[in-house]
């Protein structure tokens, strides 16, 4: 009996201290809400339910070969300037909801930048930044 007590009081003890996989990250900056993470098949998995209707534009980050890439820096601009994003993604996969415009986006990875004009409606976008790998 002793023994099951211990086998409890441990399991019991561990699941306190357990705080589980770290998921994305979720916010707004600007007014403007975000998905940021994809770290892992599961948290993408979370990740594509949580966006599904809720938001119209998803960045993904690789290097060409394949990998995904991590803390990529997003800045976001509207037609008239106005900066909507400027932060840095907690995994390879970022969503965004912004209004129906025009809309400039640069992302930087490694010290190299590229900047995309979109048009950004109701319609879902998808769109994949690829960069050479370093080695």
């Amino acid at each position: 009996m002793l023994v099951g007590f211990f086998v409890v009081s441990l399991c019991a003890g561990y699941s306190l201290a357990y705080t589980g996989p770290t998921f994305y990250k979720e916010g707004s900056i600007h007014g403007v809400k975000y998905l940021s993470g994809g770290v892992g098949l599961d948290e993408r998995a979370a990740m594509e339910k949580a966006a599904k209707g809720n938001y119209n534009l998803q960045f993904v980050f690789a290097e060409t070969t394949g990998p995904y890439l991590a803390d990529i820096k997003v800045d976001i601009q509207g037609k008239d300037g106005k900066k909507l994003v400027d932060m840095s993604t907690n995994g390879p996969w970022f969503f965004v909801e912004l209004p129906n415009g025009h809309y400039s986006i640069t992302v930087i990875h490694d010290g190299k930048s590229e900047v995309r004009r979109l048009v950004v409606g109701k319609n879902f976008q998808k769109v994949i930044f690829n960069w050479k790998s370093s080695m």
